[in-house]
């Protein structure tokens, strides 16, 4: 097949994917959990690298002892599943805390307090009586 043929096949089955879920009712995933699932794999490829990092890097011997070891590609993958899971979640809550409102129209800065300066104040004499 051409490149032609095939761009177009693929675009008639998407076509008739989405007059099934037309058909059927069902609707795309909501914006909310597509944006989750974007940024948890952005965390698992962080934490992939990660760890790649840290085996080639051989930090605390630990390339070496998967290596020796016969249930190191377990372990290695244990490693990279739960650092895949801190480092999806914390992407995840970095990307909703960091979310901007689109109604959102107000300044971000809090409200702006007059500094109060401390130049013209002066100290007060406090009397302090030494013991005999």
């Amino acid at each position: 097949m051409t490149a032609w043929a095939l761009w177009r096949s693929g675009r008639m089955m998407a076509l008739e994917r989405k007059e099934r879920r037309e058909k059927n009712g069902a609707e795309d995933m909501p914006k909310l959990v597509t944006f989750l699932l974007r940024h948890a794999m952005v965390g698992f490829v962080l934490a992939a690298a990660f760890v790649g990092l840290l085996l080639l890097g051989d930090v605390g011997g630990l390339a070496s002892l998967a290596a020796r070891d016969g249930a190191g590609v377990l372990a290695i993958g244990m490693l990279t599943f739960f650092v895949g899971l801190t480092f999806s979640s914390a992407q995840m809550g970095f990307a909703v805390m960091l979310a901007r409102d689109s109604d959102d129209d107000e300044p971000r800065r809090g409200k702006r307090l007059p500094v109060f300066d401390y130049w013209f104040v002066e100290p007060a004499r406090a009397l302090i009586r030494a013991k005999p």
